[in-house]
């Protein structure tokens, strides 16, 4: 990929100085192409606001926003030693941006748009490597300028894998950072509101269903075990019944689904009666409990 790359700055170059005499005379941009030439990228991004100062009508030219990219892409990649936090490859990206923009003739699409290519790939590789419960924030953000460029380059790019494994894996992180503190309700909110993400791609997608299913069920139980006291009231009692009925209630349609596509699935049959135990629907409870019987001793027996 650097050797292409390569290859292609030289193309661009070449092509620069040869249609340089056409346009306004400008000495400072020859010295930014000079220095970047000779492979000077600090230098060379460093005229690129002398540019702008001595020759104010660059700043609509397709062109010098378009080696203006490359220029900061090569700090980004050479100099930044490709740093997640380099201003470098931020200043690439609005600099490229402004050349598809003002490259009315597409002259310069080609090679605007495998630059682009090269830096939203270097944004999801950071994306996968900051999905923590510490840099979480930071994974997000680089996600979203991974998806953004991406469909600058292919607006029609089906980007629907990367979007489900985005979601459910942020989903992932949100519980972790719940069960850190479940006193941050916003948490299990953000991590429901990834699944139905998933879900509104894929109605069928395996995990957001099952664990859709799960998170609801033990939303209904951590309300009995936890906030229910041994001496509340009758009214409290009432309510707080309610709320965890009404969380095993929405939990049940996500293991059932999961349950047609998996039936030998034994968490998924044990979490079914689970749910119909806690509903107080015996008739379910049970046989669903003597079917997660059978598929343990099966699959004992199969060891």
């Amino acid at each position: 990929m650097n050797c292409r790359l390569n290859i292609l700055f030289s193309i661009i170059f070449s092509a620069f100085t040869f249609t340089i005499l056409a346009q306004n005379y400008c000495p400072e941009k020859r010295l930014l192409l000079e220095k970047y030439k000779a492979e000077d990228y600090i230098q060379s991004k460093a005229y690129i606001d002398t540019v702008l100062l001595r020759c104010p009508d660059q700043k609509d030219n397709a062109y010098f926003w378009h080696i203006s990219a490359f220029i900061n892409f090569n700090v980004f990649q050479k100099v930044d030693n490709k740093s997640p936090i380099s201003k470098a490859r931020k200043e690439a990206v609005s600099a490229v941006l402004k050349s598809i923009e003002l490259d009315k003739d597409n002259q310069y699409l080609e090679h605007n748009h495998k630059v682009t290519n090269v830096i939203a790939n270097g944004f999801y590789n950071h994306y996968v490597g900051f999905l923590d419960t510490i840099n979480y924030e930071k994974a997000v953000e680089f996600y979203q300028e991974f998806r953004a460029l991406k469909l600058i380059v292919n607006p029609n790019e089906d980007l629907s894998q990367y979007e489900i494994q985005f979601h459910n894996m942020l989903a992932q992180i949100y519980k972790q950072l719940y069960h850190n503190d479940e006193n941050a309700i916003e948490f299990i909110k953000l991590a429901i509101s990834s699944y139905e993400n998933v879900l509104a791609i894929d109605p069928n997608n395996y995990s957001a269903n099952k664990n859709l299913g799960i998170l609801y069920h033990n939303l209904g139980v951590e309300i009995i075990m936890k906030e229910l006291p041994i001496d509340a009231d009758l009214e409290v009692v009432i309510v707080m019944e309610e709320k965890a009925v009404n969380y095993f209630s929405k939990s049940l349609p996500y293991l059932k689904k999961v349950y047609k596509m998996e039936p030998t699935d034994v968490a998924i049959v044990h979490g079914i009666a689970a749910v119909y135990y806690s509903l107080n629907d015996t008739e379910q409870h049970t046989k669903y409990y003597n079917l997660y019987r059978e598929l343990k001793n099966t699959n004992s027996n199969n060891k």
